[in-house]
């Protein structure tokens, strides 16, 4: 019972170096264009380091990935894979000024990804899948 203590605690401090090691070089990867070029094999091997050793045991992955922010941007992932793509092909055609600089173009297209994702997720996802149990139940127990 000693050991599995003592292996739990070896396993949150793996956890806790890989997400120190791995994050910032992740979000380096996504915020430099230089680094596109770059063998994307390394970046994945990163990222799974991250999702394997960065578990739930770790206290720092559980602040930065299980925190409300994250779980609500978790709820709505559908809202945003669907309407990344329009956002990204749409807002440029309106030919605002700040558009043109790459970081305020990425913050203005996200913030608006997760406003139309939220308002789809509560006006339709949420309630069709309130649907969907009803249905279901219906089928289940025949009334």
């Amino acid at each position: 019972e000693h050991a599995e203590v003592l292996l739990e605690l070896d396993h949150a401090r793996w956890g806790d170096l890989v997400v120190l090691v791995a994050l910032p070089l992740l979000a380096g990867f996504i915020a430099s264009p230089a680094l596109a070029g770059t063998p994307y094999i390394f970046f994945s091997l990163l990222a799974f380091a991250l999702i394997v050793f960065g578990s739930n045991r770790s206290k720092l992955f559980v602040w930065l990935f299980a925190n409300r922010i994250t779980v609500f941007l978790g709820t709505i992932s559908y809202g945003i894979y669907l309407s990344h793509p329009v956002l990204l092909e749409l807002l440029p055609r309106l030919h605002l000024p700040y558009l043109d600089h790459p970081s305020l173009k990425f913050i203005v297209i996200s913030l608006g990804v997760i406003l139309v994702s939220t308002m789809t997720y509560y006006a339709i996802e949420r309630p069709g899948l309130h649907l969907g149990k009803q249905f279901y139940r219906y089928l289940a127990h025949g009334n």
